[in-house]
């Protein structure tokens, strides 16, 4: 997952890398702009994002299960 980190860096100009897999998706203008303000007005990564949200729908569809 290196390699999504890596691409979502690259997108937002970030240099932390975790993961050993590549995942690829697409955003838009607008979209990359509110996530990097987003992710800059809580203090963290762009790689922190979108983990948390991973991990927030997984949860979710968990529950959904139950």
């Amino acid at each position: 997952m290196s390699k999504i980190i890596e691409l979502i860096n690259s997108i937002f100009n970030k240099e932390e890398v975790i993961l050993d897999d590549r995942i690829e998706f697409r955003v838009n203008k607008k979209e990359k702009i509110l996530i990097k303000k987003y992710c800059d007005l809580r203090r963290m990564t762009t790689s922190d994002f979108f983990r948390n949200l991973a991990m927030k729908e997984i949860d979710n569809f968990i529950k959904m299960g139950r």
